[in-house]
């Protein structure tokens, strides 16, 4: 667990996206919940032959299916960016621990092992 907490350390720089990438998840979901919950009021409409009323929920699946698919498009950018951000930091933190390290550590070790 102790791993585990060190890794979310290097999230902290990143707060602002993590917690824009969170939200962004959880609107995406509300339109993944709605989306069938329009439907069945779609499906009542049929039933009482209401076209009028119909026809505005056919426009809402539409406008909430898009705006689901703008929030997840723009929740896995903001995500990529964040982790390529964690990514750079580490390999610059491995980078310069290994520039840190006496000569004799890389005589006693093989190249492929610290690759």
């Amino acid at each position: 667990m102790s791993t585990f907490g060190r890794l979310l350390g290097f999230l902290r720089p990143y707060r602002t996206g993590v917690v824009a990438s969170l939200a962004l998840a959880a609107l995406a979901m509300a339109g993944t919940v709605a989306l069938p919950w329009l439907t069945g009021r779609a499906v009542d409409r049929i039933e009482r032959h209401d076209t009028s009323g119909l026809r505005v929920l056919a426009v809402a699946v539409v406008g909430v299916a898009i705006l689901r698919l703008a929030l997840s498009v723009f929740r896995r950018l903001i995500a990529g960016r964040v982790s390529l951000g964690v990514e750079y930091d580490l390999r610059n933190l491995l980078y310069g621990h290994l520039h840190e390290l006496e000569l004799g550590f890389f005589a006693g070790h093989q190249t492929g092992q610290l690759m």
